[in-house]
Formats: C-alpha cells, structure tokens, sequence
C-alpha cells in the first residue's frame, strides 16, 4: 500500500524539474499575456473577494500562513500557534488547501479556501496547479503581504513563483521525521525557491536519520495551540466538558481516520477499555468539523472541542495517533499516552516518532491488535501509569513552547534585507 502511495506520488509530481527549467519562460508568457491586455503590474484588475482584513493602518508587516492539504490539521494547528503567538509583531491570515480550514475562524484569523487536488475530482494536477496558480497569484496581489508562511511538504509551483513575482519572502515550515523513501526532488532545490527554512523540534530528531535529518534550516521549538496556562485542572475540565467528576476517563483521539480502518481499531480500544475496567470511561476526541458520529453506550462519550489539550487534564491516559501535535501535546501536558503510527503517510515517520516516545518513557508504542491489547492493560494499571506520568512531569522540556520562538525568528526575518 506504501508503495503504490510513493508511485502515485512520483507521478503527480513527475513534471517537476521540467517545470523549474521553464519557470522564466512561463513568467514571461503572463508578462507578454498583461503586456497585450494592457494590464501591467499594479495595473492588473483586484479580485475584491480575496480581500484579506489586514489593517492598512497598521506598520506592522503582513504574513500569508499557507496550509497544504494533510492527513489531519498539523499544520493549520502549528501555523495558528505561531501567528497566534506573534500578534504584536506581524498581522496574519490563512490560505488552505484542508477541509478543516474553518478552524481557523476561531483565533480570530481570517482564511481563504481552495479545494486541494484530491478534492478536485476530474481535474489533472497540472490543471489543478495552473488553476491554484492563478488563485495565489490573485489573492498576492490583493492582500500584498511581505512573507509568506508555507507549512507542508512540497511548496506547490504557484506559491513560490508568486512570491518571487511580486518580492514576497518565501519562507518554509518544514517539521523533520521524513521517510527514507520520500521525495526529495524539492528539497534539493529549496534554496533556489526559497528564501528561509524553519524546522521545527521533534522529540524524535535525535534518532532521525532520514532525508531532512540534516538540515540546514533554522531550528526552532515545536509548537502546541494551547498553553499550560491555558490548560484547566482536572476538577474544571471535567466540569466543562459535562462528565461525571466520580468517573475516570481515557481520551481516544485516533485523527484524521487514515490509520488503516480506523473503525475497526477505535472499536478495538473502546471494547477493551470497557471490559477491563468498569470504572473507566471512554471519551472519543472528534474534531468540530468531523461528520457526524453517535455512540448510544453509556461509558461512551462524544467530545467535539478545539483545541482539545485545554482538557487534557481531564484524562487519565490518552489513546492517541502518533502524529506530530498530538505526541507534543501529550508531552507538554504531561498527560500520558499509547500512541499508534499510521503507517501510510507519504512523508512523516511515526513509527519512529511512537518508538522515541516509548523509550523516552513518556507512554507506550502499539501497532498490532496484540499489542494494543497489551499497552491498554498496561495502561490500566495504576501503578504503570504512575511511572508514566512521574516521567513525563519530570522531564522539563524547553524545546516545547506555543510558537513565540517561531514567531520571534519570522519577526526577525521581516525587519532584516536578508
């Protein structure tokens, strides 16, 4: 499955280099294209509705956060906690390819949409890239910002070709953890496209021998939505979410619905939760966005909030998908974790990352039923998941922050000529 995932990645992406070699000659066609219009420059017509809300009094500089279309919402996730984070010193807004973008609406940012390649059925990827080309370029020339945030994998020909257009600086989000097998056409070429690199922490990054292990990016700490201060005690996320305060909960939030049948495993777990351990509830993590999904039992609880670590007190334990967000929020709030690895991710490895988060004794690693199995009756254990949490509220991790190191290094960048 793996494998045909990586073929159809290399076809979709096949035109690459051939696209980069005629990049000058295409700039030129939209030049000569404005030239016969009449419509040069500052001339070309605005398409009011990409109208951004930045403030045109305000001095400070104008970021464009842009989120491919990924499994889950990492990278809307992260991008909102650096933006969040650097509201006194830039203005930001969102463009997305993934379907949860609404979210965003919630911090208070604005955000336009674009329907991703996947999304788009009948249409080609170099129809979907033309199309998406122009969008960006439309919606650059009607909010001008002065930097550009990707966050994703592969930087899509019609955002960097913008920002090189019109002067934008073009800087790259790019978390580590890549596959061996991973395309790294692009990489590569980054320097060619891009202007900054930022990589943030992974709590894997010492055991990553992968494609982007040794990048020359600038490091910066990992990310998480919510603060500790943020965070509620036990006593007050029970009372917020409506549950039981004599009950003790699991938190089982397995993404995006990508890990192999995920029916089948989020089955397995409530099953064995609620045979083993009658005084435990079981409370599924969906995203407010998700569709729509019931569970009649009585131990079994519905929860759709964002961003859910406000709660994460609440839980005894998690059950949770390796992803990256969701394995930093779990070290941050000390809250431990069985963590399964989708193993069909084009580009993040997981398997690494839940292999780390179990040596580092943080929380159990499981991918087989069996081994599930085994995790959740040792994480059931009292004494067991003492040892867990003791060792994640003694490991005091300063590479964990909720973007301000990020956005002091954007800051940075937008006040220099570099």
């Amino acid at each position: 499955m793996r494998q045909l995932s990586l073929m159809k990645e290399a076809e979709s992406r096949h035109d690459y280099h051939r696209s980069r070699e005629q990049q000058e000659v295409s700039l030129t066609l939209v030049r000569l294209r404005a030239l016969a219009e009449g419509l040069v420059g500052d001339h070309l017509p605005l398409d009011e509705t990409l109208r951004l809300s930045f403030d045109e009094s305000s001095k400070l500089p104008r970021v464009l956060f842009v989120t491919s279309n990924g499994a889950g919402m990492g990278h809307l996730t992260r991008c909102m906690a650096i933006a969040r984070s650097g509201r006194e010193s830039f203005q930001s807004h969102f463009v997305s390819l993934a379907s949860s973008a609404a979210i965003v609406n919630s911090l208070g940012f604005e955000v336009l949409k674009f329907p991703s390649q996947k999304a788009s059925s009948g249409i080609s990827h170099r129809e979907w890239n033309d199309r998406f080309s122009e969008f960006f370029d439309a919606v650059c020339r009607a909010n001008r910002p002065d930097a550009i945030v990707f966050d994703g994998t592969w930087i899509y020909r019609g955002i960097h070709e913008s920002a090189r257009r019109h002067g934008i600086k073009m800087i790259w989000l790019r978390r580590g953890l890549w596959h061996d097998g991973a395309s790294t056409a692009q990489i590569k070429d980054s320097k060619s496209i891009v202007d900054h690199l930022l990589v943030p922490f992974d709590i894997a990054a010492e055991a990553d021998t992968g494609p982007v292990s040794r990048s020359e990016g600038t490091q910066v700490n990992a990310a998480t939505l919510t603060t500790p201060a943020d965070s509620t005690d036990r006593d007050r996320a029970i009372q917020d979410l409506g549950l039981d305060p004599r009950r003790r909960y699991v938190l089982v939030q397995l993404g995006a619905g990508v890990i192999n049948d995920i029916n089948d495993l989020r089955e397995l777990v409530i099953s064995e939760v609620l045979k083993r351990s009658p005084e435990v509830d079981i409370v599924l993590g969906l995203s407010p966005l998700s569709p729509d999904y019931e569970d009649v039992r009585l131990r079994v609880h519905v929860l759709r909030k964002y961003p859910i670590a406000d709660y994460l007190q609440a839980f005894d334990f998690m059950v949770i998908a390796a992803g990256y967000n969701s394995v930093h929020e779990s070290v941050r709030f000390t809250t431990p974790a069985i963590v399964i690895p989708n193993l069909e991710t084009l580009t993040d490895n997981q398997s690494l990352r839940a292999s780390e988060f179990e040596r580092l004794g943080y929380g159990l690693a499981a991918i087989t039923r069996q081994e599930i199995i085994s995790a959740l009756s040792r994480m059931l254990t009292d004494s067991e998941l003492q040892t867990f949490r003791k060792s994640l509220e003694s490991s005091v991790r300063s590479d964990i922050d909720s973007g301000e190191d990020a956005a002091q290094v954007i800051k940075d960048w937008l006040s220099s000529n570099g």
